[in-house]
């Protein structure tokens, strides 16, 4: 059996659309702003975490995948760009594995 994607009403006449469509018109529906809530759940790495001392910088070692390094004593997090995981430590934290 085959099974297909679905697509959402609104999105079905568009030629070319982007995979964040889906979720701002999902957003619309449930009556709640993305942009608000990216606001409420996130924060700016360098800022918050130089206001608790840290050192931050870019290690751009590999162009194509930059790192946000935050140091603080013996603490030591690193942040590669779009992953989702970071390195606390040298120890890998991914959210999207299950123990």
């Amino acid at each position: 059996m085959k099974t297909y994607p679905y697509i959402l009403t609104d999105l079905q006449d568009q030629q070319d659309f982007e995979n964040t469509d889906t979720a701002n018109t999902m957003a619309k529906f449930m009556d709640f702003d993305l942009n608000q809530l990216t606001k409420q759940l996130y924060t700016n790495a360098k800022d918050a975490l130089e206001k608790k001392v840290f050192t931050t910088r870019i290690d751009v070692t590999d162009p194509n995948n930059p790192v946000f390094v935050a140091e603080k004593g013996s603490q030591k997090v690193e942040l590669p760009a779009n992953k989702k995981h970071h390195h606390p430590n040298n120890k890998e934290i991914n959210p999207t594995k299950r123990s």
